[in-house]
Parts: structure tokens; sequence; C-alpha cells
């Protein structure tokens, strides 16, 4: 694969360690990004500062937003309805009306209800979506009412870590927040999640050292994958749940992939780098036959590709690349960077060798996650404080907040078919 820019020669590239990667320091107690904490609200560095990295953004449109231009009512007095916006659960529609001629109604002189009732608020022309299912709006001017129906889509679900009364531990929930549901209840710390299929497997303390422990997503008890003396971290699943790939190793760390049970673990390019050399955030292409991963085997953290043999440069910036994430297509690979100073998101077509940036605010965004729609789930720190936000690569500008109830971190995006298992109860949670 052709990189984006050729990366530097060591000789030319000075090395830069993260602040965790000394031994006996965890990662996720560093200034900055680099790595998945272990814990939300704590985050590894590769910057020597409190700036972390950027992300670059998908040149994909969500399914399912659009303006809705074509008329419903066809009775020849009756009001026509248009909405902007995605018709799903927890988010927001701009409603218009126009009279039988064509004509757009002016905002404010429309009256408008839903039914059930219940399906939503009003503010204005605008209709925050309470629940799932078909809807009909109902719009009244001058003596004349419109109608159409619409289909709510349940939102997509999600697994992450969350810290709530001082304990962290797995949750899933539905992107607007809705049918959260605790997975573990472990006095130690559980984070970082990965899941192909009906499994999850994750990080723990609770035998000593972080470990990798498998749980059924249906929930019960947890199965211990590894035992040794160093620590396993950053794990991640192939989509078919046929190999697991994770960090193994104390300061200097390095990438190994193995069977689902985390047995028979080898080093996937066992020649890639040097002594000093460290390997972070593995991450599996859709078709899970190419492993993207964060190495300094050219002096600074930068993304790599592994396919089987020898890996490449997948792209490398002036500063840090972190924290690879490829598209459900595998067309793109979001990831974060500090490649203008603050940690935003940016996304890589590796083909055209494009990168764009996706976030721009003050204050940290990474850790970005597909959802099986092309939209992103990242985390975005305000100070030291984690939350989960998610965005459409499509129209970046617009980030939405996750209401969750506690500060969390490490968000991954449920395969299509278990995420629609969030169906079950329709009811959007309360404003947070």
């Amino acid at each position: 694969m052709t990189p984006h820019r050729p990366a530097p020669s060591p000789s030319t590239r000075p090395v830069r360690v993260p602040g965790w990667a000394t031994h006996g320091t965890r990662p996720g107690t560093g200034p900055g990004w680099g790595t998945r904490a272990t814990r939300p609200g704590t985050g590894p560095g590769w910057a020597p500062t409190s700036r972390r990295l950027a992300w670059a953004a998908a040149l994909l449109a969500a399914a399912g937003v659009a303006a809705c231009d074509s008329p419903v009512d066809a009775t020849p007095d009756a009001l026509e309805i248009r909405y902007e916006g995605r018709a799903e659960r927890g988010l927001s529609l701009v409603l218009q009306a126009r009279d039988p001629a064509g004509e757009p109604l002016a905002p404010g002189t429309v009256a408008w209800r839903v039914d059930p009732a219940d399906a939503g608020t009003w503010r204005g022309d605008t209709l925050r979506l309470a629940r799932a299912g078909t809807i009909e709006v109902v719009a009244e001017h001058a003596g004349r009412t419109g109608a159409r129906s619409i289909d709510v889509a349940v939102p997509p679900t999600i697994l992450f870590d969350m810290t709530v009364d001082g304990n962290t531990d797995l949750y899933r929930a539905a992107l607007d927040g809705g049918e959260l549901e605790r997975l573990t209840t472990h006095a130690a710390a559980d984070a970082d999640p990965t899941v192909a299929g009906d499994v999850v497997v994750f990080v723990s303390e609770r035998d000593g050292n972080d470990e990798a422990y498998a749980l059924p997503l249906a929930g019960g008890a947890a199965t211990r994958l590894t035992a040794t003396a160093a620590a396993e971290r950053h794990p991640a699943l192939s989509p078919d749940g046929g190999r697991l790939a994770f960090v193994r190793g104390w300061g200097l760390t390095r990438v190994y992939v193995a069977a689902p049970d985390a047995s028979g673990a080898v080093r996937p390019d066992p020649a890639h780098g040097h002594d000093g050399t460290l390997e972070v955030a593995p991450a599996w292409s859709p078709d899970g036959r190419t492993l993207a991963f964060v190495s300094t085997a050219a002096g600074g953290p930068d993304l790599y590709a592994w396919s089987g043999g020898t890996a490449t440069l997948l792209e490398a910036g002036a500063a840090g690349d972190f924290e690879p994430a490829w598209s459900p297509d595998g067309r793109h690979v979001a990831f974060a960077s500090n490649r203008t100073g603050d940690v935003e998101l940016y996304l890589l077509d590796p083909g055209a060798g494009t990168v764009r940036r996706l976030t721009e605010r003050e204050g940290s965004d990474g850790h970005p996650a597909w959802l099986p729609d092309g939209r992103i789930v990242y985390v975005a720190y305000s100070g030291s404080t984690p939350e989960l936000r998610w965005l459409d690569p499509a129209d970046p500008a617009a980030t939405h907040r996750v209401p969750l109830p506690g500060p969390a971190a490490n968000p991954i995006a449920l395969p299509a078919a278990e995420s629609g298992r969030a169906a079950a109860n329709p009811t959007a949670p309360p404003d947070a």
C-alpha cells in the first residue's frame, strides 16, 4: 500500500516515547492520548502536553439523513409536509408545511401535532423524536390540514466502559442513551471492550495485572483468556471472531495475533521495528484480512498495516497518529492525531492518499469507532472528563452527545444484527 507521506528515517526523526511507556506505568495515566485508556477519565499521551490527537473524517454519508422532499398527501387542498433530518429516536426533525401551490408556509404559522402524542416533543417546527416506530405528523394552517407517516428508527447499539460510583464496568446502550445495560459488576476495573458475534473480550485487573477476559454479550460469567506476567491490553477481535489481536508487555509493548481464546499468540511481523519500537492499538479491517496498528518503528507514532508478511506504512504525520479504525466498507480509516496541535479526529482514504479533518474544537477527541451505518462514535474530553459523542462524516461539524450517567470511554459498535436487539424498548431516555 502506498503511504500518504514517506516517514522520516529514524536518524532524522527524534524518538517520541509516550509518557506511559515506562516499566510499571499503566496506560491511561499520562497526559493526552496514544492508547485506549483502561480507566475512563484518564488518557495516556503520545503528546508531551495536554493537547491530544486529531482524527480524520470519513467522506461517507450516513444512511437515513435526507431532506425528504416528495409530497405525501395527494388531496388537492391538503398541505404538503416535508422534513429534514435523520428519522431516528433521540434526534430531531425540522418540519415544513407547504400550501397546495407548493409554497412554503412561514415558520410559526403552522399548528403541528404528532400521533401518538408521546412520540415526540415540539419546539416550533422542530420535533424531537422520543420513540421508534411509525408516527404520523399533522399540520394545520388556515383551515387546511396535511399529514404524513414517518418511520422512526431505533438508534444503533454501542458497547463501552463507564465509571459509576467509582467503579469501571462494561455497559451497552443505544446511541441516544436508551436501553442502558450493565454487563460486568466486578469490583476491579473492566474496560476496553471488543466484540464479534455474541462474544465480548475486554481487559480487567481482577486477577492482578491487566489480562484479557471473554464474556457472552447476553451476560454471564467471564472467562480468563490470558495469564502471563506481562500485561495484555487493547484487544481487537476480527469481525468474524476468528482471531484476536492485542498488545502485550510493559513499557515498549508489541502487537500479537492469536486464536479467539488468546492461544497461540505470535507477532504478526516479527521483523518489524527495532528494540525500542512501541506498538499499540490494533484494529482489523471489515474483511479481517488487514490489521492496522500504531508503531514508532520510524521514530514517532505512525499508522501501519499488516496483511501477512511485512507491515507497511499506512499514514505518517509530522506529529503523531493514533487509534486507527476502519470504516464498514474498508475504504477509509478514522484516526486521532495531534498534527495541528490539538488532538482531533481525521479521516484517511488510503487509496487516494488523502486525509480530511473531522473535528475542530478546544479539547481532545479520540478513540473513534464506526457504526454500521457509517457514523462515528468517539470520546470527547472536556478537561479531564470523557464523554461519548457521535458525528456523521458527511456533516462532521454537527456533533451529538450520548447521554450517560457517568464518564464513558472506549466505545465500539455492536454488529448490525446485535444492535437491532435494542428495538425491544422503543422509548428514549429523558433529556440528560
